[in-house]
């Protein structure tokens, strides 16, 4: 907080563009500007122009808060754009070079009190700043494969007393690629049982880990089976995350926006996180109309017509 100044009800604080949208959601960032926002306590956002402050050039902007908003102001949100609004100062200040006319105060503060959509007034619903941060998994495939490179492995790592286990691999599965991690893990601890194997689960999880790399070929790996159906083990490193808009079912994003692309996908619910930004350079952008080809075209043999003076100059200098 650099300022603030109490006006009535209201408290007008000057704050520098990061806390509109630095930090995850669930962050302390986050977590402030949610806090905020779901008391209704966000009246109206003002950006400021840049190269307002002695120290820094960074944009700034004025959050104004009220805990009485009127009933017109419930439950929503004024952003206002005066980042061109501003007078250039005779003289540089160190990074200061503009400040606020009477005039840019009274267009800031026309613009808040009418509270009404223009040009640099927009208004928004508290939710439309929100978002439902979701971890998407997908299954974790497996083929495996007894191969003589692994055989090694598995000696250098297990010892010579555990080589008996490699027979009984070879016995159910040869050398042959099997892509149904499931099958391979039911019936080869089903036949250590019938020959009276009692290995350590640290001992299955390297056999496994040697005979076994991912692929994305392979049947999906079962975690366990419940009441309500199978919970496949999740790829940690195809997990992925996405930003549901508050006013967005989430499951009807998901199907719309993730499955059309990875079938297997699933949410886990547990870890879905609500967050709160707000983008001023998404709500007022304005487009800019690219320049001609000719136009361009024209100015690079301007350049160059100027170029080859400059040099012809150094050249018989």
């Amino acid at each position: 907080m650099k300022d603030s100044t109490k006006l009535g009800s209201r408290i007008a604080i000057v704050h520098n563009g990061s806390a509109l949208f630095t930090g995850d959601a669930g962050s302390g960032e986050s977590n402030i500007r949610r806090w905020i926002i779901e008391n209704d306590w966000l009246e109206c956002i003002v950006g400021l122009p840049l190269n307002m402050f002695y120290n820094t050039g960074i944009a700034t902007y004025i959050w104004i808060i009220s805990n009485k908003k009127s009933v017109e102001r419930r439950g929503k949100v004024q952003l206002i754009d005066g980042r061109e609004w501003y007078g250039k100062l005779r003289k540089n200040l160190g990074s200061k070079n503009c400040e606020l006319r009477e005039e840019d105060i009274d267009r800031i503060t026309e613009e808040f009190l009418d509270f009404s959509e223009s040009d640099n007034s927009r208004i928004f619903d508290n939710e439309d700043f929100g978002f439902h941060k979701i971890v998407v998994e997908r299954p974790l495939r497996f083929s495996f494969q007894v191969t003589a490179a692994r055989v090694q492995e598995f000696g250098e790592k297990m010892g010579d007393d555990l080589l008996g286990v490699v027979d009984i691999l070879r016995g159910l599965f040869g050398e042959e690629v099997q892509w149904d991690f499931n099958l391979v893990k039911r019936d080869f601890e089903k036949a250590l049982k019938v020959e009276g194997w009692n290995l350590k689960k640290r001992d299955l999880d390297l056999i496994y880990q040697i005979f076994t790399e991912k692929d994305e070929r392979g049947e999906a790996v079962i975690l366990k089976q419940t009441k309500k159906g199978i919970v496949y083990q999740a790829d940690a490193e195809l997990r992925d995350t996405e930003n549901v808009p508050l006013k967005e079912n989430i499951e009807e994003y998901f199907e719309r926006e993730v499955l059309p692309h990875v079938f297997d996908a699933w949410i886990d619910f547990d870890k879905v996180v609500r967050g709160y930004e707000i983008s001023f350079t998404k709500y007022f952008y304005k487009f800019q109309k690219l320049r001609s080809l000719e136009d361009i075209v024209e100015e690079l043999l301007e350049l160059e017509k100027e170029t080859e003076g400059m040099l012809r100059e150094i050249v018989f200098e």
